[in-house]
């Protein structure tokens, strides 16, 4: 008998109805930090070794981002290749190596194909939200 008062008390209450203007919502919001990194394994760009390195990427920002590259150096006419692209290099001018459109974790193989014997120099690279 007990325990059939306190199931009718218990209903009693989930269904007893509660003051209209008596509003108990919570919100909750948070705020994720904006964080974009690249690394390159090697920056260095030399005639004689194709292989540059390999970007880690990581990039949390929902729109996407770019990866950008600066070639100094003896490099213009040379060309790096990324994804099976190529992308033709002029010293001091920033070339899109890659572009991503939504957040992402990525490592790509960059190869460096150079104008002549003497080509060399340095790359460094970085990410641009959009």
């Amino acid at each position: 008998m007990k325990r059939l008062v306190l199931g009718l008390m218990a209903a009693a209450v989930c269904i007893a109805p509660g003051n209209a203007n008596d509003s108990r919502m919570a919100s909750v919001t948070t705020v994720v930090p904006l964080d974009c990194t690249v690394r390159l394994s090697d920056t260095t760009l030399v005639a004689s070794r194709e292989t540059v390195g390999v970007t880690s990427e990581f990039c949390n920002n929902g729109t996407g981002y770019r990866l950008i590259a600066t070639p100094t150096g003896n490099v213009t006419g040379s060309r790096l290749i990324v994804d099976g692209r190529e992308i033709r290099l002029e010293a001091g001018i920033d070339v899109v190596l890659a572009s991503e459109p939504q957040a992402a974790i990525r490592e790509r193989a960059i190869s460096f194909v150079a104008h002549s014997d003497d080509a060399s120099g340095e790359l460094s690279v970085r990410v641009e939200t959009r």
